[in-house]
């Protein structure tokens, strides 16, 4: 899928949201330099197009209830079949993981998982993953301390 491409004004829209979605309409207006009327009717646009999925808060993992992050790679011992589309379905429905991709490289998948504590995560791993057929292998690592989150990105803008 090519990126979306948006003009200026989007582009600054967006940008704004991805600092702060709390921001009211009359903030952005006033930051954007648009009329509340404008300023709502491309900011639906936006949400209607899907290139704003969803707004949400992010919080800091280690106030919760699962405080410990493990990024996981995982390689499969087969690529492709329905197995795979069931492997993947499965990875996408575990609460513990946050965050799962289908990668290129070494792992077939990357997956941010939070858990409890180190039993949690051991106990996670043993019934998830550990014992299936289909993985060949699982790297885990453990989170120290995080140095930077941001999930902002950049558009192409229309010149």
């Amino acid at each position: 899928m090519p990126p979306h491409t948006v003009d200026i004004i989007d582009g600054r829209l967006l940008a704004e949201l991805q600092k702060n979605s709390r921001l009211g309409v009359n903030e952005l207006c006033e930051t954007v330099g648009l009329t509340p009327a404008t300023c709502h009717r491309r900011l639906k646009r936006l949400r209607e197009s899907g290139l704003v999925e969803r707004e949400i808060a992010l919080v800091d993992p280690r106030h919760t209830a699962r405080p410990l992050t493990v990024v996981i790679e995982i390689t499969l011992d087969q690529l492709g079949g329905e197995r795979r589309t069931a492997f993947e379905r499965q990875l996408s429905e575990q609460r513990e993981f946050s965050m799962v991709w289908a990668v290129s490289g070494e792992a077939d998948f990357v997956a941010v998982g939070h858990f409890r504590d180190i039993e949690h995560y051991r106990e996670f791993m043993l019934r998830e993953l550990i014992g299936s057929e289909l993985i060949r292998r699982q790297k885990s690592s453990i989170v120290i301390d995080r140095l930077r989150f941001d999930l902002a990105l950049e558009f192409r803008i229309e010149t």
